[in-house]
C-alpha cells in the first residue's frame, strides 16, 4: 500500500489560493517520490505554479478539494 502523504501535514496551507504555494506543494511531492507514495490534498483550494511530478507517485484530490494553477505566467518554469 502507497504511503500517503497528505500536503496540510506539509506545511501546505488549505483554503488559500490567494497563496501560490508551488514550493511547499514541490517538497511533498519530491518526498512522495523517495518513496512511491500517493500526495493528496483534502478539501479546500490551493494555487501552484509548475509542479513536477516523480514516477510511480499518485495524485488524489478529496472532494471539493481544488488545485488551480497561477494566473501569472511568470510562477510557471520555463524549460528548454
Amino acid at each position: 500500500m502507497k504511503k500517503i502523504f497528505n500536503v496540510t501535514e506539509y506545511g501546505v496551507k488549505a483554503d488559500r489560493p490567494d497563496i501560490i504555494q508551488t514550493d511547499a506543494i514541490q517538497k511533498v511531492i519530491d518526498l512522495a517520490g523517495a518513496d512511491s507514495g500517493k500526495i493528496y490534498f483534502p478539501e479546500g483550494r490551493y494555487s501552484s505554479g509548475s509542479l513536477f511530478f516523480k514516477a510511480k507517485t499518485s495524485l488524489c484530490l478529496a472532494k471539493n478539494a481544488f488545485l488551480q494553477g497561477s494566473s501569472d505566467i511568470s510562477d510557471f518554469a520555463v524549460l528548454p
